[in-house]
């Protein structure tokens, strides 16, 4: 296995258990489960990024800047698509 399937494997894996920690803080019954969830949301979410940050890096992942008048006729589409 190449070094991108693993990290997405991770960083998926990292993402399911983002969710459980969130679900888990906020259906807490008593503060100390609650403040327990929730560092451990923390630590997940700083973890997370980290392996993104990596991939980024490494050239696994591309951004783009979009312009704002792609933007603009996008929102255009979608604004007229409600109406």
């Amino acid at each position: 296995m190449n070094n991108k399937i693993v990290l997405e494997n991770i960083l998926n894996l990292t993402k399911s258990l983002t969710s459980l920690y969130m679900y888990s803080t906020i259906e807490s019954s008593n503060e100390t489960s609650r403040s327990v969830f929730h560092q451990g949301l923390l630590d997940n979410l700083e973890m997370q990024d980290e392996i993104y940050q990596n991939m980024k890096d490494d050239g696994m992942y591309t951004i783009e800047n979009v312009s704002s008048s792609a933007i603009k006729k996008i929102y255009k589409k979608l604004t007229k698509d409600e109406a």
